[in-house]
């Protein structure tokens, strides 16, 4: 899955949860208001009852940032992946390149330095 889809759903997922909540709470205000009105109104119960609302905002709240998290994670990775693929044909480009000595060139034994066929002695005082 990609992360374009990922988020699609996770947007799919939190406008229902959002409309549920907001469904959720028009009752829970219009039960409230209803027992302001009346005189039954208890406070501990309307803390109780919130409770659960608060609760369910809370555990949201760490999921979309799990997931959050989790989709930065997949974006390294992925970035790290096309990074290291790209250095390694580059690295075994630049191998293969300092492998192959083209006619009568050399290389010194002692510092790996590529001498031209006229060279007889290597920078580094080494003879061919």
């Amino acid at each position: 899955m990609t992360g374009n889809k990922i988020c699609n759903q996770i947007q799919s997922v939190a406008v229902i949860i959002g409309i549920i909540g907001t469904i959720g709470a028009l009752i829970l205000s219009t039960q409230v208001v209803r027992l302001i009105f009346t005189g039954d109104f208890m406070f501990l119960t309307f803390i109780v009852s919130l409770i659960p609302l608060l609760l369910g905002i809370f555990i949201t709240y760490l999921m979309m940032m799990t997931i959050g998290e989790f989709l930065n994670l997949l974006e390294t990775i992925k970035n790290n992946s096309n990074v290291n693929s790209r250095e390694s044909l580059t690295t075994s480009h630049f191998e293969y390149k300092e492998n192959k000595l083209s006619d009568g060139q050399w290389r010194c034994s002692d510092c790996s330095t590529v001498n031209a066929k006229y060279v007889g002695t290597c920078k580094c005082g080494a003879s061919k």
